[in-house]
C-alpha cells in the first residue's frame, strides 16, 4: 500500500450534494429576508464547490516504511505533513454512518506524540479496515508488540452511569432551553414549540445512550484496544509502548452507584483519553499501571515504597492565620461595617479550616518502584500516577513558611499530561529526596556552571519596559507635587517599593544557578521560595537565549517535554514548561555551549551552516494593512456617525504608520538557519532572542503555503517536538522554504 487517494464519490460528489442541499434551503430564506445577501451565498456555494475540487486533486496519502505523508490543500494553499512510526500514540478507524453505507469507505486518525490533535487524517478512503491494518504492521515493523497474546481485561460501560449520564445530559439541555427561551415562549402562547425542541434532543439523548452501552474496552499485554458507536462506528488502539501516565476519577454520584472514570495519557500533551463509567474502574486502572510498568519487561506487581501524608501544622496553619486575620479586622472595623458581615467573615474562616482539614486526611502520596501518584479520597475519588520513564522533570520548592515548619513540596511534570502530581506539604526528609534523586539518576558529577550576576545597571536593562513605566509614575508624581502633596503618597509608594525590590533581587539573583550534569541539568532559583530543578537532557525540547539592550547579559530559558493548563477566567490554554535563568554573563556563548552540553559534548561548537533565510516582509504588511484599513474606515464612519471632533481620531493617523514601520523592522530582525547539529531562529528589537532546537529533540515537521504564501511565492515549515500541543518553532514565510523543509528532514532522522 504505497500511495492512497480518497473515494471520489464520497470525498468529492457527497459533499456537493449536501452543500448543494444547504444552498437550496439557504437560497429562498436569503429571498424572501434579504436579497442582497443572496449573491454572498452564491459565490459561498460556488467556491466551496471549486476548494473541494482542488482538496480532492491534492489530496493522497504516501506509505514509508518509517513514515506516513500526507499531502493536501485547496485553491489558494498547499500542505505537506507526516507522521514518524516510532512516534504513534494513537491509531483510530472511523465509519461514518452515512458515508459508509453508501460508499463503503471511512477515515484512518493517526496521533502522536508531538501535538495535541490528530496530526494524520486519511479521509474517505476505500477498504479503510485495509488501511487500519497496514498501519498496525507498519508499527509492528517499526518495533511495537501489538501481539494481543493475552486478553487482560475486558470491559463495558455501566448500565446505571450511562442512564444517570444520558438523563443528566437530557435534563440539562432543557434546563438552558427553559432559562434561555422556554419561559418567553410560554408567555407569548409558543408553549407548543418546546416539544418541538424535546423531540430531537430526546432523540439525540436517545442515540448516546445507545453509544455509551456499545462501547467496549479491552486490555492485552501489549495494547490496550477500544471500539465506539451506535451508528457512526470508532475503533482504537493504544500500543503499550508510548502509554504514559493514568489516572482514576469518581464524583460523587458514581461514588453511590460504585463506578469510576479512568483516564489514560499518552506521549505528548493533550493526550488523555476517558473510559467513562466503569464498575470494574479500579482493577482497569491496576491492570494498565501494569502495562504501563511492564512495557518490553514482564508484568510488575503494583507496590508502595513509600507513603507520604502532608505535615497538619502546615496544611492548616495559613487558613488559621488568614481566618484569624480576617476576624480581627473584622472586630477592628466593627464600629464601621457592622455584625452582620463579620458573620460571613467568621463562616469563610470556618470553611477554610474545614476545607485544610479535608485536604490533610483525604491527600495521600505514593511512591512506588516504577511510578508516583496521587491520592485524594473524600465525597470524590482522584488518583493521578506518572510513570518514572514519562516524568521530565522534579522540582523540589521550599518556601520561608516551610523553613518554619520543616516541611517542603515536589513536583512532578509528565510528557503526557497537562497537570502534574505536586507532593504538597510533606515532611522535608533527606531519605526521601535521596531515594528521588537516585530513581531519576539525578546523581552524576557536576560541570560547567552558569550563574547569575546582579548589578543595578544590568537589572534595570532586563527589565527595561517595567522600568520604564516606573520612571513615568516617578515623573509624574515629582510634577505631581507642585499642585498637590498628596501626590507624595504615590512617590514614597514607588519609591519604598524600589527600597525593597532592589535588596531582594541582589539576593535573588545572587542565588541563582545552573548547573550541568553528565546526564541530567540542575536550576537553582528563588529567595522567598527556593525551587530546585531537576531535568534529563534528552527532556529539554529547546533553549531560548535573550540578549538584553547594550548589555552582555541576557537569560536562558529551557523548554522541558510536556505541558500545564493555564486557568484565564472562563479560558484555559496549555503552556509549556519552563524554567530560566536571569542575568547570566556572555549571553552570546550561551545558546552554542547548552545545545553541546545537552549533546554530550564537552566544548562550544562551531557548527556548519546548511541553510540560512529570512522571512519576506510582504506577508505581515498585507496582514497590517488590512488591519489598518479597517481601523481607519471605522474611525472615520464613527467620527461622522456620532460627530466626534477630528482632533479624537487624529492619533489614528499616527498609529497606522507606526505600526507598518515597527512590522517591518520586527520581520527585518528575524532569520533562520539549519546547520549540521540544529534549527536556529532569531528575532527581536529591543531584546534580541535566539531559540534552537537540537535535531535529536524533533519528532516531525510540516510544511505549509497558504493563501498569502502562494501569492508572494513563499512558505511556513512547522518543527514538531513530543510532549507539545503546538509546533515548537514556525519558520514562517520564507521564500525557499521547500529546500529548508527538505534540509531539515534529510538531517534530523
Amino acid at each position: 500500500m504505497p500511495e492512497l487517494k480518497p473515494n471520489k464519490s464520497a470525498f468529492l460528489y457527497f459533499w456537493y450534494l449536501i452543500a448543494t442541499l444547504i444552498f437550496l434551503f439557504l437560497l429562498p430564506i436569503a429571498l424572501y429576508l434579504l436579497p442582497p445577501i443572496t449573491t454572498l451565498i452564491l459565490a459561498l456555494y460556488l467556491l466551496f464547490l471549486v476548494n473541494r475540487y482542488y482538496q480532492f486533486k491534492k489530496e493522497k496519502y504516501v506509505f514509508h516504511s518509517d513514515r506516513i505523508i500526507r499531502y493536501g490543500g485547496g485553491i489558494f494553499s498547499d500542505y505537506k505533513t507526516e507522521v514518524i512510526i516510532k512516534n504513534i500514540t494513537q491509531v483510530s478507524l472511523v465509519k461514518p454512518f452515512i458515508e459508509n453505507k453508501l460508499f463503503g469507505t471511512g477515515m484512518v486518525r493517526i496521533e502522536t506524540s508531538g501535538a495535541s490533535a490528530s496530526e494524520e487524517i486519511l479521509k474517505s478512503i476505500d477498504k479503510p479496515d485495509y488501511a487500519y491494518a497496514s498501519i498496525s504492521k507498519l508499527m509492528k515493523s517499526s518495533g511495537f508488540r501489538l501481539s494481543k497474546k493475552e486478553l487482560v481485561q475486558q470491559e463495558y460501560p455501566s448500565l446505571a452511569g450511562v442512564f444517570i449520564d444520558t438523563l443528566s445530559f437530557f435534563l440539562g439541555g432543557m434546563v438552558v432551553f427553559w432559562f434561555l427561551a422556554g419561559q418567553a415562549l410560554i408567555q407569548a402562547g409558543y408553549g407548543w414549540v418546546i416539544a418541538l425542541y424535546m423531540a430531537p434532543l430526546a432523540a439525540y439523548s436517545l442515540l448516546r445512550f445507545l453509544d455509551l452501552r456499545t462501547r467496549v474496552y479491552r486490555v492485552y499485554d501489549d495494547v490496550i484496544e477500544f471500539s465506539e458507536g451506535f451508528l457512526t462506528k470508532h475503533y482504537s488502539f493504544i500500543p503499550a509502548e508510548n502509554l504514559s501516565d493514568s489516572s482514576l476519577s469518581q464524583g460523587i454520584i458514581d461514588r453511590m452507584i460504585g463506578i469510576y472514570d479512568v483516564i489514560i495519557s499518552c506521549q505528548g500533551a493533550g493526550k488523555e483519553i476517558e473510559f467513562r463509567h466503569m464498575a470494574n474502574g479500579k482493577l482497569l486502572e491496576k491492570n494498565i499501571d501494569r502495562l504501563i510498568a511492564s512495557k518490553k519487561t514482564q508484568k510488575a506487581e503494583i507496590k508502595v515504597i513509600s507513603e507520604l501524608k502532608m505535615d497538619f501544622a502546615k496544611t492548616i496553619a495559613l487558613p488559621v492565620i488568614f481566618g484569624v486575620i480576617l476576624i480581627l479586622a473584622w472586630l477592628v472595623l466593627l464600629s464601621l461595617i457592622g455584625f452582620l458581615p463579620g458573620i460571613g467573615f467568621v463562616l469563610f474562616s470556618v470553611f477554610l479550616f474545614i476545607s485544610a482539614l479535608i485536604k490533610f486526611f483525604a491527600t495521600s502520596y505514593q511512591i512506588r518502584p516504577k511510578s508516583v501518584a496521587s491520592r485524594f479520597d473524600f465525597l470524590k475519588v482522584q488518583n493521578i500516577e506518572f510513570s518514572n520513564e514519562m516524568i521530565t522533570a522534579v522540582t523540589f520548592r521550599e518556601s520561608v513558611i516551610d523553613k518554619i515548619f520543616g516541611t517542603m513540596s515536589i513536583r512532578f511534570w509528565s510528557i503526557g499530561s497537562s497537570s502534574d502530581i505536586t507532593f504538597s506539604n510533606i515532611r522535608k526528609d533527606t531519605a526521601i529526596i535521596r531515594e528521588i534523586m537516585k530513581r531519576f539518576s539525578f546523581t552524576g558529577m557536576k560541570g560547567v556552571e552558569i550563574h547569575s550576576g546582579f548589578s543595578i545597571a544590568e537589572w534595570v536593562k532586563s527589565r527595561v519596559y517595567l522600568f520604564s513605566f516606573i520612571l513615568l509614575l516617578l515623573t509624574a508624581s515629582i510634577i505631581g507635587i507642585w499642585f498637590s502633596k498628596l501626590a507624595l503618597i504615590p512617590l514614597s509608594i514607588i519609591l519604598l517599593g524600589l527600597a525593597i525590590m532592589m535588596p531582594y533581587a541582589y539576593h535573588y539573583y545572587k542565588r541563582s544557578v545552573m548547573s550541568f550534569h553528565d546526564e541530567y541539568l540542575h536550576l537553582q532559583i528563588g529567595l522567598l521560595v527556593q525551587e530546585d530543578y531537576y531535568a534529563k537532557y534528552n527532556n529539554i525540547k529547546s533553549i531560548t537565549t535573550e540578549h538584553y539592550p547594550l548589555s552582555g547579559k541576557g537569560s536562558v530559558t529551557l523548554s522541558i517535554a510536556g505541558e500545564h493548563i493555564v486557568q484565564q477566567g472562563d479560558y484555559a490554554r496549555s503552556a509549556s514548561n519552563l524554567a530560566a535563568i536571569r542575568l547570566i554573563d556572555n549571553i552570546s556563548e550561551m545558546d552554542e555551549l547548552i545545545d553541546s552540553l545537552l549533546m554530550g559534548k564537552k566544548a562550544s561548537l562551531s557548527p556548519k551552516v546548511l541553510v540560512e533565510c529570512r522571512p519576506m516582509a510582504a506577508n505581515t504588511l498585507t496582514y497590517v494593512g488590512v488591519l489598518s484599513v479597517i481601523i481607519a474606515s471605522a474611525s472615520v464612519i464613527a467620527q461622522r456617525v456620532f460627530q466626534f471632533p477630528v482632533l479624537y481620531i487624529l492619533p489614528i493617523a499616527f498609529i497606522i504608520p507606526f505600526s507598518i514601520i515597527i512590522s517591518i523592522l520586527w520581520v527585518k530582525m528575524i532569520s533562520y538557519q539549519i546547520d549540521s547539529c540544529r534549527v536556529v531562529s532569531r528575532y527581536g528589537i529591543i531584546y534580541r532572542s535566539q531559540k534552537s532546537i537540537i535535531f535529536q529533540r524533533i519528532a516531525h515537521i510540516n510544511e505549509y503555503s497558504g493563501f498569502l504564501n502562494k501569492l508572494f511565492g513563499n512558505g511556513t515549515v512547522a518543527v514538531n517536538t513530543k510532549g507539545s500541543s503546538a509546533a515548537e518553532m514556525f519558520v514562517a514565510d520564507i521564500p525557499n522554504y521547500k529546500k529548508f523543509y527538505e534540509t531539515l528532514k534529510r538531517n534530523y532522522k
